[in-house]
């Protein structure tokens, strides 16, 4: 108890001293903060503002950096799908090639399996955007074309007791068309996958 009213007691004498100091000293401390305290508020508004254009700077930089990893990001998922999309129309080649030799062969089952990996390829292609106008038109006509192939050979080689040998040369100029297809978009895309090695 002694101590608090001690404290308080040493308080109110030093509110006291600085309460006359300030009533005598009153013109130079006016003077002083007048001086002081414009240069203070200058100040602090050079630092205010200064503060805000580090900011902005700050902001600015990270957008870039966003940017720049956005493209990075963006530039690696094109690059590799245009190695899956060479390699599926690699694949797309291979399996036209491969009906071709099994109708030659008159292998009719293989040649009907061959053309529905034909046909599921042509439908991976058609879910990637890099095509033109034109070349989304074309997808969609060869995954028809080798539907109708398909069921040429099902039908009238596979389900018919004794097949002719010859195919109907109408079917057979649709797989030409899909080959060359697959040949150009294969040759496409792998210049694509050399244009991106070459950044």
């Amino acid at each position: 108890m002694g101590r608090t009213i001690l404290w308080l007691a040493g308080g109110a004498v030093v509110l006291l001293t600085a309460a006359a100091l300030s009533t005598v000293y009153w013109n130079v401390i006016w003077d002083a903060s007048n001086r002081w305290g414009n240069f203070a508020s200058v100040l602090g508004l050079f630092l205010s503002v200064a503060g805000f254009l580090g900011t902005l700077a700050a902001l600015w930089a990270t957008r870039n950096e966003q940017l720049r990893t956005r493209n990075a990001v963006l530039e690696a998922i094109r690059r590799a799908s245009s190695v899956t999309m060479a390699m599926t129309a690699e694949e797309l080649e291979r399996d036209i090639e491969d009906f071709e030799r099994a109708i030659y062969d008159k292998s009719w089952v293989r040649a009907a399996e061959k053309c529905s990996d034909a046909i599921r390829r042509i439908g991976d292609l058609q879910e990637h955007s890099f095509f033109d106008e034109n070349e989304k038109s074309e997808l969609p006509r060869a995954f028809d074309d080798l539907g109708i192939v398909k069921k040429y050979v099902v039908r009238y080689k596979i389900s018919t007791a004794s097949p002719s040998g010859s195919f109907d040369s109408e079917r057979l100029d649709k797989i030409t068309k899909g080959l060359e297809l697959a040949r150009r978009f294969r040759r496409k895309f792998r210049m694509v996958g050399v244009e991106y090695e070459q950044r």
